[in-house]
């Protein structure tokens, strides 16, 4: 019997959230191939709450899975993520594996699954509205993360503020919202929950700003799957290599203005750059008419992500599996 330790799953204070049930569906997978494995998260690591693993012997189990598919997987080394687990497996490395997103991990073989591509679109609650644009763009920016910082001082610089719908901490006290009248209880659904919500299609374009911005990893959130799904043109800040990634990988013709596959691997502070020029020169009748113009576009790339992404990512998770031997299907 595969061993997934209650005490060990990611975000299980989090009874209202999705996220809760996304390891255990995950392991379940690993239910139908395998029997006699250990599971257990890496999300949030602190090193006293990896004690319990003490009771396990390790030379027990054909394999062991750790489990880092909710944070990009660069999360976290400063506290000794890696090192401690280095420590903890040194003598069980042939059967010991990470399993997160695309990345290039130093320390442990990889076992890859793109976590939100995949469960985003089954969870999805699309709650439609009238498609009306009052505004350029909408931007959610939660953690202030250096990217969402330096965007959100490029469009205060730009005097782009007003023509968006924009969220996230501006300096050190001034924390922007969406908009006057928009209660604290409804911001938190909007932000938290996998629906889509009015600003989605009070803009034609949504600048996502991803958890991770690193070119050693894909990590690519619900964010980016909401806009898609609500049909925006997407302007994305995350790993460099994403455009080419779902372009390639997952089928998407692109995210509807011809100059992302241009710029879709430049420096953040280039593209930031260039995204609140573009803004700043564009009026909201000139970017409604683009969308007019790529709707057919986005319409394929929403079908897309509702219909085979999730297949898609469990064939590359299948693939990876095979490659290291664990299953021969």
């Amino acid at each position: 019997m595969n061993i997934h330790p209650k005490s060990l799953v990611a975000f299980r204070h989090y009874k209202d959230s999705y996220l809760v049930s996304l390891e255990p569906t995950l392991v379940s997978y690993f239910d139908n191939f395998l029997d006699n494995s250990l599971f257990f998260t890496l999300t949030n690591y602190e090193h006293s709450e990896y004690k319990e693993l003490d009771h396990y012997d390790f030379d027990s189990f054909d394999y062991i899975f750790m489990l880092d598919i909710l944070d990009p997987p660069h999360y976290h080394v400063n506290v000794g993520k890696w090192d401690d687990m280095k420590i903890k497996f040194k003598n069980h490395l042939n059967k010991t594996f990470v399993v997160s997103n695309l990345y290039k991990n130093p320390h442990f073989k990889t076992i890859h699954f793109d976590t939100f591509l995949h469960f985003v679109p089954e969870f999805f609650e699309e709650i439609e509205f009238t498609r009306n644009f009052t505004k350029k763009y909408l931007s959610y920016n939660g953690k202030p993360h250096i990217h969402r910082q330096v965007l959100l001082n490029a469009l205060q610089k730009s005097n782009l503020l007003n023509d968006g719908y924009v969220t996230g901490r501006l300096g050190e006290s001034q924390f922007l919202k969406l908009e006057d009248g928009v209660s604290q209880k409804d911001f938190n659904e909007y932000n938290n929950q996998i629906r889509t919500n009015p600003f989605y299609y009070s803009t034609p374009v949504n600048i996502v700003t991803e958890t991770s911005i690193s070119a050693d990893c894909i990590f690519m959130t619900e964010k980016i799957i909401k806009a898609i799904i609500s049909k925006q043109l997407i302007m994305h800040l995350g790993s460099p290599l994403s455009y080419k990634y779902l372009t390639d990988v997952y089928g998407l013709k692109n995210y509807g203005f011809d100059f992302e596959p241009r710029i879709a691997d430049y420096y953040f502070r280039d593209k930031i750059k260039y995204y609140c020029s573009f803004l700043k020169e564009t009026t909201l009748e000139d970017l409604t008419n683009i969308y007019k113009e790529r709707e057919e576009i986005l319409e394929y790339n929403k079908n897309k992500v509702l219909k085979d992404f999730k297949q898609i990512s469990y064939d590359l998770f299948l693939t990876s599996l095979k490659k290291h031997r664990i299953i021969h299907l």
